[in-house]
This record gives structure tokens, C-alpha cells and sequence, in this order.
């Protein structure tokens, strides 16, 4: 559905997040500002189309879990609301290490498969989420691109905000698990036409020299 923003959004439940559905996305964040905040702060829990299966622990903050493919605007929209941001791409994992899941087939076979969820530590994601969700800070991983894997550090903290964002390709992957641990407020998947997503993330790519 559209709301006020001019942002194209859609609340999935679990069981559509986890399955692979496909993501909906912005086709403009440059009003999102207080009027996305407001979006995310009107939620309801009870609507069925809301993926928030499981009451919140009491005292914890909640998270807004934001997938979507690369390239579709899940950045821009998460700091256009104004709302702390884990970015969940810094957990992928080093170039170096054995378990990166390769291409079994084709011309390009043998090589890394970065689309691949299993390229990700999922685990270390959920644990930050939790941490940061019950002691309102975490200390996450920056991931550098040009080094292949992780350079450093920095601090997540909520400075006493309820809501923050987690944001990244493969954030449908630990919707369930967050539910679980009682501090998932909502899930949104973003989604733009599939040529307008492409040119973005292949001129993203380009620019950054990424993967």
C-alpha cells in the first residue's frame, strides 16, 4: 500500500519473509523524514499482515527489520527515518573463510556466492540485534569491501530511542529468530521495478568497487 510518505511499502507476515517473496520498495524517500517514523510508530500489532508474532519483553527496545535485493533503497530509507540503524551487510563474512558457499555450476563455478545467505553470519546479526535491543548499544563489525572482509569496529547506540532499524540483503533471514527473543516490532521488505533496482546496485557497484 502507499501511505503519506510517497514510500511504497508493504508489512509481510513470517511466513511470506522467510519464503523469499518479493521485496517492496521505495520510489521515493526524499520526504520520508518524521512521516516514515510516524509510519513505523503507527504499526499495528494486530493487523494480520504485520509480522509481529510474539508480545514484546517488557522494558526492551523493538526492531524494524527493513530487507530487500541491493541496489532497492533500504539505506536511504532507514536514515531518512531518523531511527538508529544496524546495518547488517558489516556481518558478512571474510573472504578467506572455508564456509563461504561457492557457485556449483556454470561459467562461474568454484567462485564465492555473496548472494548465497550462507555468506552471512546470521547468528552474530541476531545476537547484536538482542544486545542492542536489551542494553541499548551493541558493538558491531565494519565490513570493508576492498579488504574482503571486516576493519574494524563501531558502537551502535540507541541513545534511549524504543524503535531502531535493521537494515540489509538478507535481513528476511532472521525475522523469525527476532520474534522469538520478543523484540521484533514489524518487518518490511522493499521492492522497485526489477531494471530500476538493477541500474542502482550496478552503479553502486561500479563507484564503490564492490562484489
Amino acid at each position: 500500500d502507499r501511505d503519506v510518505t510517497g514510500v511504497q511499502t508493504c508489512a509481510l507476515p513470517i511466513s511470506l519473509l522467510t519464503k523469499g517473496a518479493s521485496p517492496v520498495a521505495p520510489r521515493s524517500v526524499s520526504v520520508v523524514g518524521a512521516r516514515a517514523r510516524r509510519r513505523i510508530g503507527q504499526l499495528d500489532p494486530v493487523r494480520h499482515n504485520v509480522a509481529v508474532p510474539q508480545p514484546p519483553v517488557p522494558g526492551v527496545a523493538r526492531v524494524v527489520v527493513l530487507a530487500g535485493p541491493s541496489g532497492v533503497g533500504k539505506s536511504r530509507l532507514a536514515a531518512a527515518t531518523g531511527l538508529p540503524v544496524l546495518r547488517l551487510d558489516d556481518y558478512y563474512r571474510s573472504g578467506d573463510d572455508a564456509d563461504l558457499p561457492r557457485i556449483t555450476h556454470g561459467a562461474n563455478a568454484g567462485i564465492v556466492d555473496w548472494d548465497d545467505p550462507a555468506s552471512w553470519h546470521a547468528d552474530a546479526a541476531v545476537r547484536a540485534i538482542c544486545e542492542l535491543a536489551a542494553t541499548g548499544r551493541t558493538v558491531a563489525p565494519v565490513y570493508d569491501i576492498a579488504h574482503n572482509g571486516p576493519s574494524g569496529t563501531h558502537e551502535v547506540d540507541l541513545d534511549g530511542a524504543s524503535l531502531f532499524v535493521a537494515e540489509g540483503i538478507f535481513a528476511q533471514e532472521i525475522v523469525e529468530a527476532c520474534a522469538r527473543h520478543g523484540v521484533l516490532a514489524a518487518a518490511l521488505c522493499l521492492r522497485q521495478p526489477a531494471l530500476v533496482t538493477f541500474w542502482r546496485r550496478l552503479t553502486r557497484d561500479l563507484r564503490e568497487h564492490r562484489k
